[in-house]
């Protein structure tokens, strides 16, 4: 579905309120609400229930069945929007995995590529029926300015990571997503692992993090020396989901690398029993520069936050964050 087809027909359907016509002033609010990032991208819709990578995947009506389907169709650098219906009890597992898609669920190779789920983010639910050992969702390095919002992600097959990012992939935005995780032996499971090189300005805000056995962190990133922030970790939830067995998580969060990351408003708790807590909920390694921890509550870890690094600010319960466990 094109939107400049649709903004056209809007404007010379309706009459013009002096001189902008109503399509044109739809366009512009979209734009300006950030729900479009150009003058002419496309929409394309996937539904795992009654969709077909048959059909042209451009309308409600006839709607791709798999996310990659609808990813090639994609422009790169138009700011197109995916979008998944709600899977009303279908989880989207009929993506395929191959040295094609570099090994993941879905490869995202291109720019400026908003994936956003429909309905509450449960009911949008990513669960790979083959191990994808490159990730659920793959960013490459051509991946600048891609957003995923409001969609769950089960680790359960795919095992490596939900998320992760290739060499030269920029700008990436999370947001409002739930991530539930399980991990291979190793450990090797994350739940967004931006730390396979530095990634500049990555977003990550209100997500929630089910932190299930052998998982490595559920953040770990190297971010991009900059200024005034390299990457930006925000009202999120890290929760522990073991309490009886299992390998715990290692790291809530794993700062790999990196200058001027910026924690603030998360909330981390290892679990309910001393035997199975998460082991760190804040993990700063010792290359890390001018870290921000700010109004943060961490509890029940073996370390509320391990510090290596230089110059990190709220490393104690007066500066930002709370540990209930350690003082």
């Amino acid at each position: 579905m094109s939107i400049r087809d649709d903004m056209v027909w809007f404007n010379n359907a309706v009459p013009k309120s002096g001189t902008v016509g109503i399509g044109d002033y739809l366009q512009n609010a979209l734009i300006g609400g950030g729900l479009i990032h150009s003058k002419d991208p496309h929409w394309w819709f996937v539904d795992p229930q009654s969709g077909s990578d048959a059909y042209d995947g451009d309308s409600w009506n006839a709607p791709f069945k798999t996310i990659q389907a609808a990813v090639d169709a994609a422009g790169d650098g138009r700011g197109d929007t995916i979008f998944l219906l709600s899977g009303r009890g279908y989880d989207y597992d009929d993506d395929t995995v191959g040295a094609s898609l570099a090994n993941a669920y879905v490869y995202i190779n291109k720019a400026d590529i908003n994936l956003v789920g429909l309905g509450p983010p449960n009911s949008v639910v990513i669960k790979p029926d083959a191990a994808a050992t490159a990730g659920v969702i793959a960013l490459g390095a051509s991946a600048a300015r891609v957003r995923i919002a409001n969609l769950t992600i089960n680790t359960a097959t795919a095992q490596s990571a939900a998320i992760v990012t290739s060499t030269g992939a920029s700008y990436p935005t999370v947001e409002n997503c739930i991530f539930d995780l399980v991990g291979a032996s190793g450990p090797l499971g994350y739940g967004i692992n931006f730390g396979g090189a530095k990634v500049s300005y990555p977003v990550i805000r209100g997500c929630t993090f089910h932190l299930g056995t052998l998982i490595k962190a559920g953040i770990a990133l190297k971010a991009q020396d900059a200024t005034p922030f390299g990457a930006l970790i925000e009202d999120c939830v890290f929760m522990n989901a073991l309490s009886a067995s299992g390998t715990p998580c290692e790291d809530g969060i794993n700062v790999m690398d990196g200058t001027g990351v910026i924690i603030r408003n998360c909330h981390i708790s290892g679990g309910a029993s001393t035997d199975y807590n998460l082991v760190d909920g804040i993990d700063i390694d010792a290359s890390v520069l001018n870290t921000l921890i700010a109004d943060c509550t961490i509890g029940n870890c073996d370390n509320g936050v391990t510090d290596g690094g230089t110059d990190t600010a709220g490393a104690t319960a007066a500066e930002g964050w709370t540990d209930t466990t350690h003082a």
